[in-house]
């Protein structure tokens, strides 16, 4: 079965990105957090960092985890843009399992 779901854009330091979660990103996701991914949330930065890493672990040259701190560090002044950029990654999250509901936390980080 072919996937064609591209993911959802999003810019990032002025590169177009696209997030998406396969099991790979899921997994990478895990093992980056040492949890779960039903444990993940974005109360730490450390987190925030991990699940926008995992999301783009898909691209043609995926960013270290390193590197993608250093891409979202400008970011630490703009919470607004930081925000949008944690939205786009949660939507592309929530389309892996697009039939369970919406939790509390996942309504107030989107």
């Amino acid at each position: 079965m072919e996937n064609n779901y591209r993911g959802v854009p999003i810019e990032i330091d002025g590169r177009p990105l696209f997030f998406r979660f396969g099991f790979n990103a899921l997994c990478a996701l895990e093992n980056a957090l040492g949890t779960s991914t039903s444990n993940v949330t974005f109360a730490s930065v450390k987190a925030q960092r991990a699940f926008v890493w995992a999301g783009l672990q898909h691209e043609k040259n995926p960013p270290s985890i390193e590197e993608v701190g250093e891409m979202l560090t400008p970011y630490l002044k703009d919470q607004k843009r930081l925000s949008e950029i944690l939205e786009a990654a949660a939507t592309a999250y929530a389309h892996v399992f697009p039939d369970q509901p919406k939790t509390e936390e996942a309504e107030a980080n989107a």
